[in-house]
């Protein structure tokens, strides 16, 4: 929000630790692979990156006690050890995962008592129509949403209590109601909270460089430009493409690891065959004043507690991506020519006909997507999703540093084991 400024590098006495509230689409992912690919230069403007609970590329998802309970007791001793005058860390999950929001809220404010040092947690928030638009490319992306764009924006503006089946729904509300997202962190926090409008970190001069200034890290305006901007929205027609191939998959009844690899080579390989793609935005003016109407109520409330400026407006999409609205595609939209030459790809890479929603079994992989041991795929997906993110030389460095860590905590774990 526009009304507060970054906490300048005199807020606290002492070490202080940031905690990035990464919500979903405001660009969370962008500081994770921040955070794991560049500790070095971070620790040269005195702030250093924990590797206790780090994911790699990304991401503090060790921290929850499910996946390593070893994690915070490792996190709270790095902190109190290391000399750096400032830590940050940063996950999606600390907005809306388990444990709950309260619960994370709750852990932090314990372990900055028992450290002796000052917690301050940032966030950004976007209107929710974007929010709602970006959300569905996502979940379209990683094969979990195959519906139609029209089916998912009228659950999103349903307005009757969701039960049973329609659980989903209300983990969007949730999620969407930001009152509700930050009240835990506010009750620990109190004024130690720092949320912002995406859009005014946007303005002056990015979310990178933006976050930055928030941590002290003043000095790297060169990270600023030359950080990867990641989970950029898709094109409209990548976007349809997508969703028709996913849908044929969950029919033809594949794996989930399998259905996983497959969409993610097509989202690579399909770009280079698609003419003049636009940035997917479906809404039109009436959609984005009927979610605005939505959530008028609990914005309003949100702008009294964060700041004035907070009040979410319809935006000029034209001016924000360069494209008229609405920008979306039907598979019969595309020209003649462009589409038999996407479906003779997707056939041949996935077994999916587009014109008819139907699979075939790729020649050669028969049989093999059923049999394959899930935990084993996941165990070994891990590491190969790792692996896969090293680019660059500089790269090696941060994953050997999560890797030591891993191995480290998988040794204790063996030690502590009964016999």
């Amino acid at each position: 929000m526009t009304a507060t400024k970054p906490p300048s590098a005199a807020h606290h006495a002492g070490k202080r630790l940031f905690v990035h509230i990464g919500m979903p689409k405001t660009g969370s992912t962008t500081i994770d692979v921040l955070l794991a690919k560049w500790p070095a230069f971070l620790e040269r403007s005195g702030v250093h990156v924990p590797v206790a609970g780090l994911g790699y590329p990304g991401g503090y998802a060790a921290l929850s006690e499910d996946r390593d309970p070893l994690a915070l007791g490792d996190l709270r001793d790095e902190v109190t050890r290391c000399a750096a005058p400032r830590f940050v860390v940063s996950w999606e999950l600390f907005a809306a995962g388990l444990p709950q929001t309260s619960e994370w809220a709750e852990t932090f404010g314990s372990l900055g008592r028992d450290a002796g040092i000052g917690i301050e947690a940032i966030a950004y928030v976007r209107p929710q129509y974007q929010n709602i638009e970006s959300r569905y490319t996502q979940k379209v992306k990683r094969g979990h949403e195959t519906r139609r764009f029209e089916v998912f924006l009228e659950e999103c503006l349903g307005r009757r209590a969701w039960r049973g089946e329609n659980r989903r729904s209300a983990l969007l509300h949730a999620s969407l109601d930001y009152n509700r997202v930050f009240a835990p962190w506010r009750e620990v926090l109190g004024d130690r909270l720092k949320v912002y409008s995406l859009a005014e970190a946007h303005r002056t001069g990015g979310l990178v460089r933006h976050f930055l200034r928030c941590i002290g890290a003043n000095d790297l305006a060169d990270i600023a430009t030359c950080a990867p901007h990641m989970n950029r929205r898709p094109g409209a027609k990548l976007l349809e493409v997508l969703r028709l191939t996913s849908a044929a998959l969950d029919t033809a009844g594949i794996d989930t690891l399998r259905k996983s690899s497959l969409l993610d080579k097509v989202r690579a390989d399909l770009p280079a065959l698609l003419e003049h793609d636009v940035p997917f935005a479906p809404l039109t003016d009436a959609q984005i004043d009927a979610v605005t109407e939505r959530y008028a109520g609990a914005n309003a409330k949100f702008a009294q507690d964060y700041g004035p400026d907070v009040v979410f407006h319809c935006e000029d999409a034209s001016t924000s991506r360069g494209s008229s609205r609405p920008a979306r595609c039907e598979w019969q939209d595309i020209g003649g020519a462009e589409r038999d030459r996407v479906r003779r790809y997707i056939e041949g890479a996935t077994g999916v006909d587009l014109d008819t929603g139907r699979s075939r079994a790729i020649p050669g992989m028969e049989g093999t997507w059923r049999r394959r041991s899930a935990s084993r795929g996941v165990r070994r997906r891990l590491y190969a999703s790792q692996t896969r993110s090293i680019r660059q030389p500089r790269d090696v460095v941060p994953f050997l540093r999560w890797l030591r860590w891993r191995l480290h905590g998988f040794l204790r774990r063996r030690l502590r084991a009964p016999a």
